[in-house]
């Protein structure tokens, strides 16, 4: 732990650093539905304290919470209360809030979109999605009703949309993109101007990114009785100092976008219709 310039603020800071090695601790021992909310409690807590927090401390506790987060993520993972469009013989209608120990999908279980353009593009059912290399194309992966995590890379002048993703979803090296997804967890790696309507359990993280916008889910594009989670706050792994990062900012207007949810829920899709929404964002 680093020391600060003045006596109260090396006290708060060492206080704060012996609580948040103690909630560290408590998080690991608890089940997965209470060790989320307690990690979203601490998440708030060091936000702010980083008025007092040395640099170095801020660094190295947002490293800790991520890697804490990423714990939760690859043990057993909290599923949210949500209604089943499609019933199946196999599976119960409504998911409960009990913990699941599935493990994360391999690559051998995994559809792998890839190197396509100009297309509308409907996944099919129960089939986990990677996406890659897809340029000026709707991805509508809305009838996965399981989806365990969703990886795309290189996804340019595009919009996604997606159902519930039990678990992550990590996007990388994209650009000029609608996204759309209600998510465990959700983080950006070297994206720019990237739109995202996003129902989350935790705060969106974005890394080596800017010009990233995000607002809540479409109401009007939720599953019966999906539990919706409004986004208020970004965490930026790239920017450490105390000032509001410039790389993210909430949608000060999201009914522009609302003929374009009107469009998706119909679906009445037309593929040029819908990209020109990008130039919105």
């Amino acid at each position: 732990m680093a020391s600060t310039g003045s006596a109260p603020n090396a006290n708060a800071a060492a206080e704060f650093w012996e609580y948040f090695q103690q909630q560290k601790s408590q998080i690991q021992s608890l089940d997965a539905s209470a060790a989320w909310d307690q990690l979203r409690a601490l998440d708030q807590s060091l936000r702010e304290a980083m008025i007092f927090l040395p640099t170095y401390d801020q660094k190295q506790l947002s490293q800790d919470l991520e890697a804490l987060r990423q714990l939760l993520m690859t043990r057993k993972q909290p599923r949210f209360r949500f209604k089943s469009t499609k019933s199946k013989a196999s599976a119960p209608a409504i998911a409960t809030t009990e913990p699941s120990s599935d493990p994360l999908p391999s690559q051998s279980n995994q559809n792998v979109i890839a190197n396509r353009s100009f297309e509308h593009i409907v996944a099919q059912p129960d089939v986990n999605c990677q996406l890659s290399d897809l340029e000026n194309c709707l991805i509508d992966l809305r009838l996965i009703t399981e989806q365990t995590q969703l990886n795309c890379h290189r996804i340019r002048n595009s919009v996604i949309v997606c159902g519930k993703v039990a678990g992550s979803a990590t996007i990388r090296d994209s650009c000029n993109c609608i996204v759309v997804l209600d998510v465990a967890q959700l983080r950006f790696e070297g994206c720019s101007r990237i739109c995202t309507f996003v129902s989350s359990a935790s705060d969106p993280v974005i890394e080596r990114s800017d010009n990233m916008r995000f607002a809540s889910f479409p109401q009007n594009l939720a599953c019966s009785g999906m539990s919706l989670y409004p986004v208020s706050h970004v965490q930026d792994f790239s920017w450490l100092r105390r000032q509001h990062s410039p790389n993210w900012s909430l949608i000060d207007n999201p009914d522009i976008f609302q003929p374009l949810w009107q469009m998706l829920h119909a679906n009445e899709i037309a593929l040029d219709c819908v990209l020109q929404f990008i130039d919105k964002c």
